[in-house]
């Protein structure tokens, strides 16, 4: 998002800018205009100081709007990449995660992010410019009392820095318990006529209750930190403020500054304290942020070991297919086998009849048919070749399938009869 972020920085230093030279303006109406009493000098000090204002509120709103629409658009970007990569995996993949839990990391970890990469990223842009900005105006205004200013920004850079990575290890581990509370809830919801049938309102209500109170006590814990870590910068704050003013006013009797001067600068470190000020509240939103990014980019980063590239394997003719030896578990139960020596051919416009008690096997032979698995033993020939040499896009698309379970998309009764088209 150069482009966006570009006129965004753009409109972000001419903002700062305007900002920063305001207190130069106050400085010239106290020691210039007031100290002479012309009224001339005055009015015009008052109108470019009025000036700048109107440049910064205006071009503040276009550095907000730019930075803020830049990030919108990733975080679109990234819920749609996501979700690819969610739904192009294999079943494995989904054998080892709740449903719930998947929605969870497009709905509430997305969110985190949106909120870190649109609205705060813009604010903290601001906040480094006006607090640099603001470290070199005090300088050049009175190296003296910027020099005790700057020996308590180290230690509160370190507090900082140890807060922020207890406080990004909470959110990765709140946010993980929220994603399996989703996961219980999805389970509850979807299997509703289960629930009801036995009764078990009571039960899932209280399995659902247990997961969110464990989300809940660690977001607690990383509250207590924050308001912790909050306090102790505020107390720093003001305390540096008190002297700042101290000495400044002992600077001001012995004539080594004026009081526009010591104005000018009480302003600049009121700029600088509320740019760090707001860096620290976005500090703790970046650390959940960072959190809910590292699970992101673990299912961003998982590939799937059945690759569906439409280019890649021929395209069966189904004129027969055939089972030898064919030996299969599932991954989440690789100590119950499944099929043990399973071996028949099917030829083109035969009809076959697969007859077994619940579980013997039935439907897995119509996953491995579809590469929803590969065997674990033996071979599956397709025409009489392996079915790993065909494409699986091109296998799939020439299989029709019935399941005992139909599920329907959101769309009109017309899409879903055309979904397998």
């Amino acid at each position: 998002e150069w482009p966006l972020l570009g006129w965004g920085l753009l409109f972000l230093i001419l903002s700062s800018a305007a900002m920063l030279a305001y207190p130069h303006f106050i400085k010239s109406i106290i020691d210039e205009a007031l100290t002479t009493k012309n009224r001339h000098q005055l009015n015009m000090a008052a109108l470019l100081a009025f000036g700048l204002f109107v440049v910064q509120s205006f071009t503040g709103a276009l550095r907000y709007y730019f930075f803020t629409v830049a990030g919108e658009k990733t975080v679109k970007r990234l819920r749609a990449r996501l979700f690819h990569q969610v739904i192009t995996q294999d079943m494995e993949f989904f054998d080892k995660h709740k449903t719930g839990e998947l929605v969870g990391r497009l709905s509430s970890d997305t969110a985190v992010l949106q909120n870190a990469l649109s609205v705060n990223i813009s604010m903290m842009v601001r906040g480094l410019a006006q607090g640099l900005g603001g470290l070199v105006m005090l300088f050049l205004t009175s190296a003296k009392l910027t020099a005790f200013i700057l020996l308590i920004i180290p230690p509160l850079g370190f507090l900082a820095a140890r807060f922020g990575k207890k406080v990004k290890s909470l959110s990765k581990s709140s946010q993980d318990a929220l994603a399996v509370s989703s996961g219980v809830a999805e389970e509850g919801i979807s299997g509703v006529r289960t629930v009801k049938a036995f009764a078990q309102e009571g039960f899932e209500q209280a399995r659902y209750e247990d997961r969110l109170e464990r989300s809940f006590l660690l977001s607690k814990t990383k509250i207590r930190l924050i308001a912790g870590f909050t306090n102790t910068a505020s107390l720093v704050g003001f305390s540096a403020l008190v002297f700042v003013v101290w000495y400044g006013g002992i600077l001001v009797v012995e004539n080594e500054l004026t009081v526009g001067t010591l104005t000018s600068f009480l302003l600049y470190v009121i700029t600088v304290a509320f740019s760090m000020g707001m860096l620290s509240s976005l500090w703790t939103d970046f650390m959940s942020a960072f959190g809910a990014s590292g699970r992101i980019f673990e299912l961003l980063e998982e590939y799937p070991v059945i690759q569906r590239d439409p280019l890649k394997g021929e395209h069966p003719k189904f004129e027969t297919v055939e089972f030898k030896h064919v030996e299969f578990s599932y991954p989440a139960r690789v100590d119950f086998p499944v099929l043990k020596g399973v071996s028949f051919t099917l030829k083109r416009d035969e009809t076959i009849a697969v007859v077994g008690h619940s579980g013997s096997g039935k439907s897995t032979l119509v996953q491995l048919l579809m590469r929803f698995y590969d065997v674990k033993a033996g071979e599956l020939l397709i025409d009489g070749k392996p079915i790993q040499s065909y494409s699986v896009q091109a296998l799939r698309e020439a299989i029709g399938l019935v399941a005992q379970e139909p599920v329907l998309v959101s769309e009109s009764l017309f899409d879903n009869i055309r979904y397998g088209k």
